[in-house]
């Protein structure tokens, strides 16, 4: 009987945990994401630590954007058209010819 009341205390302590840091994030992104931590937001939403780390996951982000550029280059010039209107102020996307 005093395990599952430990559990419950333990299920009632993370939900607490968990609700403080979810309204933290709420919070802070009310605006929305900020600049600086779109990337590294949407690698966590992507779960893109889970495909580095697995083997026979790692070619499949690369074997899909071969494909779908070998097969279709327009895809291509409209993502780079797009891509400095999207992220204007990102560093990689301001010079024409830059890094990204």
């Amino acid at each position: 009987m005093i395990f599952l009341i430990r559990i419950y205390n333990l299920q009632a302590f993370f939900q607490k945990v968990f609700d403080f840091y979810l309204n933290l994030v709420r919070k802070r992104t009310k605006f929305g994401v900020p600049n600086h931590l779109r990337g590294f937001i949407w690698q966590c939403f992507a779960e893109v630590s889970e495909y580095m780390n697995d083997p026979q996951k790692q070619n499949i982000y690369s074997n899909i954007v071969n494909q779908a550029f070998s097969e279709d280059e327009s895809q291509y010039k409209v993502i780079l058209h797009d891509i400095d209107r999207t992220c204007p102020k990102h560093v990689f996307f301001k010079e024409k010819s830059g890094i990204g």
